[in-house]
């Protein structure tokens, strides 16, 4: 997410689609304005999508977007949900070892 800061990509006033955020060092939730200085929210650069200017602020709906492999960052956490196409399927093989320690199908 830094990098995104970084590069202009996420700025202040930039619209998030969030999944998967958790709060840490607050175990049961609290009230934002009465939130102690050790409670952060921690997201993850996967589940966070930019969203159109003009998308309602609120909960959004419930099942996440479905992101492409080629989009999802390494070291950027959690990911909510994954389209995947198999393109080849190869048949199981099985190696095993003979009493000399020789390898065979």
């Amino acid at each position: 997410m830094n990098s995104l800061v970084t590069r202009g990509s996420v700025a202040v006033g930039t619209k998030l689609l969030v999944w998967s955020a958790e709060l840490i060092n607050c175990p049961h939730g609290c009230d934002p304005l009465e939130v102690g200085s050790d409670v952060r929210l921690k997201l993850s650069t996967n589940c966070c999508r930019r969203v159109r200017w003009w998308t309602r602020l609120g909960a959004a709906p419930a099942p996440p977007p479905k992101i492409r492999l080629s989009s999802v960052l390494p070291g950027g956490g959690f990911v909510a949900k994954l389209v995947a196409t198999i393109a080849r399927a190869y048949p199981v093989l099985y190696m095993s070892k003979d009493s000399e320690g020789k390898t065979g199908k």
